[in-house]
């Protein structure tokens, strides 16, 4: 049983890897061929994790200079480091996000062996024993 939910998960996982790889090149297509600072929406076409993360960073840092129109200046920002904070706390979601599942396959997957060794054991000894 183990055996069928484990291939499953790979297959599974397979699949949001790939989706997210392809998601991720199409955002890296879009981000690289805009002039400037882009718009988050346009980027969230491409459905990719890093989308969430630029997202973050995106409405920090307008939270910090957006709100300045009619200022002779140019707007300054305040903390690049909460700039930084906003996406590191996206990505680490999205990480949790993409991860789910991971630990359960990687324990299934270093104790099936033994349980297996164990069962051939016990069968091998119960057998042994009833032949007697």
């Amino acid at each position: 049983m183990f055996s069928v939910i484990s291939w499953a998960m790979i297959f599974q996982k397979l699949g949001v890897f790939g989706r997210i790889r392809r998601q991720s090149d199409q955002f890296l297509r879009i981000f690289r061929a805009t002039r400037g600072v882009a718009n988050p929406q346009a980027l969230a076409s491409a459905g990719s994790p890093f989308s969430t993360v630029y997202a973050a960073g995106y409405r920090e840092l307008q939270s910090q200079v957006g709100g300045s129109t009619g200022n002779p200046h140019p707007p300054k920002l305040k903390s690049l480091q909460a700039v930084t904070v906003s996406m590191q706390l996206a990505a680490a979601d999205e990480v949790r996000r993409v991860e789910k599942g991971m630990s359960w396959l990687a324990t299934t997957g270093s104790v099936t062996p033994f349980i297996g060794l164990f069962d051939a054991l016990h069968r091998s000894l119960w057998n042994g024993v009833g032949h007697h």
